[in-house]
């Protein structure tokens, strides 16, 4: 069922966003799997969830869960619930679990749609998944128009090499730093993307 509802949800985005994807191969075959984008639009975790070619799962606010039919596809796509605003020691638990089982995780790490595009401040505890699993980030920049027959461009970078930072006790400092310095191949994918084609307006 879950390939299927994959398949079909493929063929919409090919059609309705024109969606465009490049890196694919920088997504590993096996193993965990921690893909991490900027986040712009509410279409943004079934994309990524339609590019894998694997079972995903990502965290989704828990409001989205009390209409039952959508809380219904969004939990076949992988989602679970969380608790924004507050630690949801629950939500962080279950995420590091996946990881720890091989499974492929998706996360923003800004933790909010950006309104302008701009890529925000990501939060620290976006890096906790990369420290305490030892798993290697794989970045995604998210970009395009979200508009009727418009164009989204979803483009896989290359993986960021954490290894060698602790994965023991990670403090509040070095967690900030390992996700300024995930964060970084996205902003300059994006930075680049810009001084190459003119700005473009954004529908969620």
């Amino acid at each position: 069922m879950y390939h299927l509802m994959r398949w079909l949800a493929w063929l919409f985005f090919k059609v309705i966003f024109r969606l465009e994807v490049h890196g694919r191969h920088h997504i590993p075959r096996k193993g965990p799997v921690l893909l991490y984008a900027n986040h712009l639009s509410n279409w943004d975790p079934p994309i990524l969830a339609v590019i894998v070619p694997r079972r995903v799962h990502f965290m989704a606010k828990e409001e989205l869960f009390r209409n039952p039919l959508l809380a219904m596809l969004i939990r076949a796509f992988g989602a679970f619930p969380v608790k924004r605003g507050t630690a949801d020691v629950g939500a962080v638990k279950r995420g590091l679990q996946i990881l720890r089982d091989g499974g492929v995780f998706i996360l923003f790490p800004e933790g909010h749609r950006s309104k302008t595009g701009k890529l925000g401040k990501p939060f620290p505890g976006a890096a906790l998944f990369a420290l305490k699993t030892e798993v290697t980030p794989v970045p995604v920049l998210l970009s395009g128009t979200y508009r009727l027959f418009g164009k989204v461009k979803v483009t896989v970078l290359p993986p960021v090499d954490v290894s060698s930072l602790s994965a023991g006790r990670a403090g509040s400092k070095q967690l900030e730093e390992v996700a300024e310095l995930m964060m970084e191949p996205i902003r300059n994918a994006q930075a680049l993307a810009q001084t190459t084609s003119p700005p473009t307006s954004r529908s969620t």
